[in-house]
């Protein structure tokens, strides 16, 4: 990663501006370098259909609905009335970046 730092020292300086040092140090992670040796190795990538069918367990999904409480659902429509009032305001400016997230978190 690289690290800027920005000084506006007037210590030798004979024209105006701020000096700019840039170094570079290594972040702590698990690189591409370390996938390759410690990873593909032991990895094995397949298909269902390489494997034979009916390899899944059954799977059943079951929809219940649960009212909220009475504090869920005022926190809900506080939450929903401000999403709404910043929405129009963008959409006003012709912007449409929040259009997704307001209706994403309003409907989860």
């Amino acid at each position: 990663k690289d690290i800027y730092s920005e000084s506006a020292g007037t210590a030798h300086k004979t024209a105006k501006g701020t000096k700019v040092s840039v170094r570079t140090v290594k972040a702590p992670g698990f690189g591409p370098k370390g996938v390759l040796r410690c990873i593909l190795p032991f990895t094995i990538f397949l298909k269902l259909k390489d494997i034979g069918g009916n390899v899944l367990p059954p799977y059943d999904e079951e929809f219940r609905e649960v009212q909220m409480d009475a504090a869920q659902a005022a926190a809900y429509r506080d939450l929903a009335g401000r999403l709404t009032a910043e929405l129009k305001q963008a959409l006003a400016r012709r912007d449409t970046t929040l259009l997704g997230v307001v209706l994403n978190v309003l409907l989860a």
